[in-house]
């Protein structure tokens, strides 16, 4: 297998304008494409922001119009894309989904995230969003890739999950605000060394203002992380941008035959795990 580049977007995005959020998400899309991109990853709510109590106004079908428009850049670009996340609307029941689309505009999967943020100023439970309960790994000409988004990686359980299950590459696309920034630079390591996998993670920068806490800060950090945690490539805190970096998954297969965490695992003293409370 050949590497290949994989990008990260990292947005500014104007609060519930997602007619403007898409068009500046679809022209980063070209620039990463025409950097030789063969897969790229925007962040969560890309397209409208966090629209707390009115997020069922922001919501639509999947596939529908957000997907739609991203499924035609694929095509165009030939280029796969890790559609960050929108709200999905599935006969009323709202959930916070990302897709993973190929470059023939092909709807390969799609993940619901399964650990709504509980708090504020993002409280995906109170304001109705469903959590997902599948952890998919898609095999595609890249690999085997799979999506996690913003809070789950505070849980080390789903990408555990989708690594035991085959996952080489792991996307994460995130709406992480300034106040969490350094236990997310430190989870997507932790993750990526954790599982021996890659964790290709997009974050939005700028501000949100008139937020239920008043004004937050994004600080971005959009990076590209190696099994061994190391940092390929990062877009910075404050600036829309791209980053690219080599993605060898020859390597990382080759690494774990002499380095393979999960063999030296001992799950027989685990059961706690499978426990609540």
């Amino acid at each position: 297998m050949q590497p290949f580049k994989a990008a990260v977007i990292q947005l500014a995005i104007e609060q519930g304008n997602k007619e403007k959020n898409l068009a500046n998400a679809l022209g980063w899309i070209d620039a990463a494409g025409d950097g030789g991109a063969s897969i790229v990853c925007l962040p969560e709510y890309f397209s409208t922001g966090y629209m707390g109590k009115d997020l069922a106004k922001a919501a639509e079908p999947v596939p529908g119009p957000t997907v739609d428009a991203l499924s035609e850049k694929a095509q165009e670009k030939k280029i796969h894309i890790v559609a960050g996340s929108v709200v999905e609307n599935e006969n009323n029941i709202l959930y916070n989904t990302s897709c993973l689309i190929g470059p023939d505009g092909e709807l390969i999967g799609r993940y619901r995230k399964t650990h709504p943020w509980r708090g504020v100023p993002k409280n995906e439970y109170g304001d109705g969003i469903r959590p997902g309960e599948e952890y998919p790994v898609f095999n595609t000409a890249l690999g085997r890739l799979s999506i996690f988004i913003d809070s789950d990686l505070d849980f080390p359980e789903p990408a555990r999950i989708m690594a035991l299950e085959g996952a080489e590459i792991l996307f994460w696309p995130a709406h992480c605000s300034g106040k969490w920034i350094d236990s997310h630079r430190f989870g997507m390591q932790q993750r990526a060394f954790e599982n021996m996998v890659y964790v290709i993670g997009a974050n939005r920068v700028g501000t949100w203002s008139g937020s239920p806490v008043g004004d937050v800060l994004y600080l971005g950090s959009s990076r590209i992380i190696s099994p061994l945690g190391e940092i390929l490539a990062s877009v910075g805190e404050f600036d829309q941008g791209v980053a690219v970096a080599n993605v060898d998954l020859a390597g990382s297969r080759a690494m774990r035959r002499d380095f393979n965490m999960f063999e030296w695992r001992v799950p027989h003293t685990y059961q706690r795990l499978s426990q609540t409370g």
